[in-house]
């Protein structure tokens, strides 16, 4: 037969076109190395090589495309991890002298932040939290936000009128009020133009989101005094946090501070102090 005398190739040949060129297709740029291979795989199980080295080619050209595609986004995952990582850069220390600021902030003298040193990586030339007392961090934010989650939950379930609808209405309530601070910033920042600072959202969030500190130790306050220890430290609290805020936000302003700056930065100051004393006082002792 054809097939046994070696006239395979021939018959192949007439109806096909050149075996040859079937693998040099695989060799090429169409597939690479996988595409020769099912060439290979092919001719061996008596399928037509060249097919199989097509569909490999094109099997391998779908899944380069679809990665191509995915590029940008794996690139935005990245640099979002990035900056996770930069903002939860503490250590112990870096905590307690943070959280020493936000209760005692008239201590403080200096607000500029830091610049990055060296080899270390910072966000916009900054240095990490770590590094600076002044770098807004994700971790004392978001730790003192979920301690005034479960604290409230506690007086709730001491009160008999625990329910979990309470902590999802607290969530999405004090999550909803932060989130129309951050906009009223952003915009009031925006309004004055060259006379404002220069602020990430990231940043504006944790900026706002240092009053859950004062807001958790309201809320225990108020588990432990009363109705009279929890308007003491709200108050204390809140006028704490309307500082250091004002300061934070101050510091990224022209210097001296003009006067559209100096109105900004007072009515941010009184939002601040009634948003704190609405959280930490609207459960009710």
């Amino acid at each position: 037969s054809n097939y046994q005398s070696g006239g395979y190739n021939n018959g192949y040949n007439a109806n096909y076109g050149s075996n040859s060129a079937g693998q040099n297709f695989a060799q090429g740029n169409g597939g690479g190395d996988f595409a020769n291979a099912m060439g290979q795989f092919g001719q061996a199980a008596g399928v037509n090589p060249a097919v199989m080295a097509m569909g490999a080619a094109a099997t391998t050209k779908l899944v380069d495309d679809t990665m191509k595609n995915f590029a940008p986004m794996t690139a935005n995952v990245s640099g979002f991890w990035g900056t996770l990582k930069f903002y939860f850069s503490v250590d112990n220390n870096y905590v307690v002298r943070k959280l020493a600021l936000l209760l005692f902030p008239v201590r403080q003298t200096n607000w500029s932040r830091v610049a990055a040193q060296g080899g270390s990586s910072g966000t916009q030339g900054k240095a990490p939290p770590i590094s600076d007392i002044n770098c807004p961090d994700l971790y004392i934010p978001v730790m003192a936000f979920v301690t005034y989650i479960l604290l409230l939950g506690l007086f709730k379930g001491t009160e008999m009128s625990f329910t979990p609808e309470v902590l999802s209405d607290t969530f999405s309530s004090s999550i909803t009020t932060q989130f129309i601070e951050v906009l009223v910033i952003y915009g009031g920042n925006a309004s004055i133009g060259d006379a404002g600072g220069s602020y990430s959202w990231t940043e504006l969030v944790i900026y706002t989101g240092y009053k859950y500190v004062g807001v958790a130790l309201t809320l225990l306050g108020g588990m432990i005094a009363g109705y009279t220890g929890s308007v003491v430290i709200s108050v204390y609290a809140s006028l704490c946090s309307a500082y250091v805020l004002v300061r934070w936000l101050s510091s990224e302003m022209p210097d001296p501070l003009p006067k559209r700056s100096k109105t900004l930065l007072l009515g941010l100051s009184v939002l601040e102090f009634i948003i704190m004393n609405y959280l930490g006082l609207q459960v009710g002792f």
